[in-house]
């Protein structure tokens, strides 16, 4: 049977798929170095003096260069992006964690750095998230969930080998199947956004795992981090409601009442928004 075209972590040096992504950036590096010295119109007669090179060293570790700005910029989102991926694989027992963490995920504040109050998230936040969600799915069903989680992963696995973007899962509709069903199963305990934050904001602060430095310790899940969260957690499936033919193969799979629950739910957390950041706005000039 031929190899996929798509695995990326069996790799002809062997040294693995993060290191391999920090070879493809030192690859880039050492082109625009060579292109830098060498020109693009060179031939091989052509001779190199010792001051161009220097020249060109000390324009790469200035840094001030668009264009070395771009690549070390791009070079650290991939590596950093490679980073995540080996840290999921290695993290086989948790797919179902992995797939909801995604919606929101773009806020977690980077790893090795500390998160920023109202602007990123704490990853502490996560198994208190996975711990919300099993008081309100309940252990069996939340059973039923990690177990096609696994099944999902598992087939990824086989055709990407056991490291692989998660992008090439997330797009998939069994996926969006996952993280939709609990989403708007979850939606009924929404009826009352301000009780449900106030709730949420309590059982985050007290089961988070414990702070690791002064700048974690100081970071807390408030209201307007509910909202942050909240949103961003729900962002794609009410785009999907926006859109007709996803609207409609929503209504087809849940049910006119459970679309109805999400569409008050939207409302009512919309509501809850404007009020949060209204005694956010106010506390403010309070304080001027």
């Amino acid at each position: 049977m031929p190899e996929s075209k798509n695995k990326i972590d069996t790799l002809p040096n062997n040294l693995g798929y993060g290191p391999d992504r920090l070879g493809q950036v030192m690859d880039q590096l050492l082109d625009l170095f060579a292109e830098r010295v060498i020109g693009p119109n060179s031939s091989e007669n052509d001779t190199i003096d010792i001051s161009e090179i220097h020249a060109a060293l000390t324009a790469f570790k200035s840094r001030a260069d668009i264009e070395i700005q771009t690549l070390i910029t791009q070079g650290w989102e991939n590596l950093s992006k490679a980073s995540e991926e080996v840290y999921w694989a290695r993290m086989r027992t948790h797919p179902l964690e992995r797939l909801m963490v995604r919606n929101f995920a773009h806020l977690l504040a980077p790893y090795g750095e500390s998160p920023i109050q109202n602007v990123s998230l704490s990853r502490r936040i996560i198994p208190a998230f996975m711990g919300v969600l099993s008081r309100m799915v309940g252990p069996e069903l939340m059973a039923t969930y990690q177990k096609r989680a696994k099944e999902l992963v598992e087939r990824q696995k086989e055709i990407s080998g056991d490291v692989f973007d998660w992008t090439t899962l997330y797009d998939t509709p069994s996926a969006q199947a996952i993280i939709n069903d609990i989403l708007i199963y979850i939606a009924q305990y929404f009826a009352d956004v301000e009780q449900r934050r106030i709730w949420m904001v309590d059982f985050f602060n007290r089961t988070m795992p414990k702070a690791k430095n002064e700048a974690e310790e100081n970071w807390h899940f408030d209201d307007v981090t509910f909202i942050q969260f909240i949103t961003a957690l729900y962002a794609n499936l009410f785009a999907e409601m926006e859109i007709p033919q996803s609207f409609e193969e929503l209504q087809k799979r849940y049910g006119q009442y459970n679309i109805d629950t999400l569409k008050r739910m939207h409302q009512a957390i919309q509501i809850d928004s404007q009020k949060v950041f209204t005694i956010q706005t106010n506390e403010m000039n309070a304080d001027v």
